[in-house]
């Protein structure tokens, strides 16, 4: 049974400095478009109720690619990954489901969060791709009953993403081709991507 309350929002994670990488991916450039403006097509069909969780650093770079609301983590989770991220963005968006998605999987499409929206029902904390058997929980659609999990784990210092999913009740949804979710995380992997 679908939630017929459903209020879906989008929280895409951006990170700051991006080390790996060597400068912030949230905006680098593939071929016409910035990894942020991929993030925000692939869920914008799915919700227009969109927040961007980033880093001071950049946040001013970010507002002039878009129009989207750009905040920082709270305060007092500053600094401890993307459970912090997600918190901050259900704590700012008062929405019933929210899709999460980094910045750095500028493969994918709304197809992939569309298939992952359509398993949204009330008796689901989260949805979570599994790509040839490996978990991917940074994207996935999570309920806004989550978030007192989140803020349990971060207060104990621990923050793992697979910790929150051992505690939900999580739909897995099997996915065979890998290259929506790959992650770019190094100068070589964002060349491979530029020259395909």
């Amino acid at each position: 049974m679908k939630d017929l309350s459903l209020r879906l929002g989008g929280i895409i994670l951006a990170g700051g400095e991006s080390r790996r990488f060597g400068s912030p991916k949230a905006l680098a450039r593939l071929k016409d478009r910035f990894f942020i403006e991929y993030a925000i097509q692939a869920i914008e069909e799915s919700t227009k109720d969109i927040v961007i969780i980033s880093h001071n650093s950049i946040k001013s770079e970010l507002n002039r690619v878009t129009t989207m609301p750009i905040i920082e983590d709270l305060p007092q989770y500053k600094g401890k990954g993307p459970l912090a991220g997600i918190a901050t963005g259900i704590n700012y968006l008062k929405c019933n489901w929210y899709i999460v998605l980094p910045c750095d999987t500028p493969n994918i499409t709304k197809s992939e969060i569309m298939s992952l929206v359509k398993h949204i029902k009330l008796d689901v904390d989260a949805i979570i791709p599994v790509v040839k058997g490996r978990i991917q929980p940074l994207i996935g659609v999570y309920h806004s009953n989550v978030v007192s999990e989140i803020i349990e784990i971060l207060e104990s210092d621990h923050y793992k993403m697979m910790k929150l999913l051992d505690q939900l009740r999580v739909t897995y949804v099997p996915f065979e081709d890998e290259q929506p979710f790959q992650n770019i995380n190094d100068l070589e992997e964002f060349q491979k991507l530029n020259d395909k």
